[in-house]
């Protein structure tokens, strides 16, 4: 189900831009949907610490300031999409 709902927001991700439709547009570290999976799957240690466990460290993952920049650049109605959508199919079962 999750992972239905997540494919749908990811393949038009200029509908979850807060700012002008190129966003996400470009290639980068933190395309939308590493963007989203990154943010779903954050845990408690400190934002460096879990983008490098995220990238496993490789040589070159993205800086913290490289996350609040995409972040700023995401609305929040792509998580309550998301969440809707989850709960729809839920209450489907």
């Amino acid at each position: 189900m999750y992972i239905r709902n997540y494919k749908k927001i990811s393949d038009d991700p200029q509908n979850f831009s807060t700012s002008e439709k190129t966003c996400f547009v470009r290639q980068s570290k933190f395309g939308f949907e590493k963007l989203m999976q990154f943010i779903l799957s954050f845990g408690s240690n400190s934002l460096g610490h879990e983008i490098g466990e995220f990238f496993e460290y490789s040589d070159s993952f993205p800086t913290t300031s490289a996350f609040v920049q995409q972040c700023k650049k995401l609305s929040y109605e792509a998580f309550k999409y998301l969440f809707h959508e989850f709960i729809r199919q839920i209450n489907n079962l």
